[in-house]
């Protein structure tokens, strides 16, 4: 058994070699998400959205969007905002979330790709122009959506345990309904969206069908990409 972050166990066997395929970690349990909105500093010029995207039509490649990694969660939102709203923004990697946001908050980048955990701590300091999400989130409830300016982008990083392919049914019904309990509680709840992540529970089935709703999705745009 071992925890697991989704979109890493699709992604990284897509684009590299990592030793591993996706189909070899069954998920028990998905506890938590930390969904990905398109951040700029408080002074930044782009108000909303739509002026980060004139900007970068009119501009291309000049928009620099800071993200925690290639082939990570805000990687491949970068490269799907990019194919959805028809322009082209450079990417700039960095390793982690400590650096991306010591980036935009130095004004190295002009955006960059925060979860609500990483921005709390920064307060008024910068601003969320929208989450990738279906509707607003608990945390940041005034801040748009993605889907609610026309471009339906959905990035979250995904936190559970998995066990290896072939563990029998019965330890993975054991393990799930205990993880379940646990993320169900009122008190796992409260602590979770105090430092901005969102509280969910998604059993064994419900994840591998989201695991492999998102493979079909990304696959093309991997393979697009990787030379």
């Amino acid at each position: 058994m071992s925890g697991i972050n989704i979109p890493h166990i699709i992604l990284q066997p897509l684009a590299r070699e990592p030793g591993y395929e996706t189909e070899e970690i069954i998920p028990v349990v998905l506890f938590q998400q930390i969904p990905f909105g398109l951040t700029v500093l408080q002074d930044s010029p782009f108000k909303t959205l739509d002026d980060l995207i004139n900007y970068a039509k009119e501009n291309p490649g000049a928009l620099t969007i800071g993200g925690s990694g290639t082939w990570d969660a805000t990687h491949i939102a970068n490269l799907q905002f990019d194919m959805m709203a028809g322009i082209e923004t450079t990417y700039v990697p960095h390793k982690g979330g400590k650096p991306k946001q010591t980036a935009l908050l130095g004004g190295h980048t002009m955006a960059s790709w925060f979860g609500p955990n990483e921005k709390m701590p920064h307060g008024d300091k910068v601003r969320t122009l929208a989450y990738a999400t279906e509707k607003p989130i608990q945390v940041s409830p005034d801040v748009p959506t993605f889907k609610s300016y026309g471009y339906p982008l959905y990035s979250s990083v995904y936190h559970g345990v998995g066990v290896p392919k072939g563990t029998p049914e019965e330890h993975i019904k054991v393990l799930e309904k205990a993880f379940l309990k646990i993320a169900g509680l009122d008190e796992t709840k409260e602590v979770k969206l105090k430092v901005g992540i969102m509280p969910i529970a998604l059993d064994s089935a419900s994840s591998q069908k989201l695991i492999a709703e998102k493979k079909v999705a990304w696959e093309p745009i991997v393979k697009k990409f990787v030379q």
